[in-house]
């Protein structure tokens, strides 16, 4: 999915608060509005006007995805999930 380099990028998102988005995006690492042009537009707006924001936003995206949807998450998600089921990564016995 591009979303995932999108939050990597450290940029501010904007995009619709639509399922397929919310899987990935909340309030706090993306600006989430309606799926209609008037929110959208308003959307924009926000985030041109406030440097902050688009910052807040970005970093917390950034961050996002390298604890949760990196090479480095997911080998440390598997190594995690092989050791429940049956000890550490590697193990033969």
């Amino acid at each position: 999915m591009k979303l995932y380099s999108y939050l990597d990028s450290g940029k501010a998102i904007l995009a619709t608060n639509l399922p397929t988005h919310t899987q990935v995006l909340d309030d706090a690492c993306a600006c989430l509005v309606e799926a209609d042009e008037e929110s959208m537009a308003a959307g924009m707006a926000l985030l041109a006007a406030s440097p902050e924001l688009r910052q807040r936003l970005g970093e917390r995206g950034r961050q996002l995805a390298r604890e949760n949807y990196s090479l480095a998450a997911f080998r440390r998600k598997l190594a995690g999930f092989y050791e429940k089921i049956g000890g550490p990564l590697g193990n033969k016995s």
